[in-house]
This record gives C-alpha cells, structure tokens and sequence, in this order.
C-alpha cells in the first residue's frame, strides 16, 4: 500500500513544471535631484531616469511626453493588455 503511494507521488512529480508568467520589463532606475525652489528654504526632489534628466536638460520636454507614453504603451504590449 505505501509503495503504491509513493509510486504515485514520484510519477506525479515527473510532470512537466507549468510555465512561468510572463516577464514584467525591469522599470528603469530613477535619479532623484533637488530642485531649489525661489522664495523658500525647502527644495523640491524631482525624480527621473537618466534618458528623462537628458530630455530636462535640453530643455525639450515634448520628446519626455513622447517617450513616458511610448513606454507605457511597450509596457501593456508586452503584458498583452494592449487597451487602447
């Protein structure tokens, strides 16, 4: 009787493991930079990825929305959500 139970748990085993989810794309590293704010003591932090700070910099904040929505559109893609 017990070796009949563990023929039937090691036979079970051998079943193929199920798959995995699918992977979430890792989110990129955020750099966090004070900001001085004019008329006030406290600085404000902003927080950004380097490509983001890049954008800042120039000054071309058109490109930055661009990008924020082209990334959150991958991101769905890839999750299969796709909602549009």
């Amino acid at each position: 009787m017990i070796t009949a139970a563990l023929a039937l748990l090691f036979a079970a085993s051998d079943a193929p493991a199920p798959t995995p989810p699918a992977a979430v794309p890792a989110k990129p590293k955020k750099i966090c930079r004070d900001i001085g704010r004019t008329g006030t003591r406290m600085s404000k932090r902003k927080c950004l990825t380097a490509d983001e700070w890049a954008v800042e910099e120039r000054g071309d904040t058109g490109k930055l929305d661009v990008q924020n929505h082209q990334f959150k559109q991958n991101v769905q893609d890839q999750l299969g959500g796709g909602g549009r």
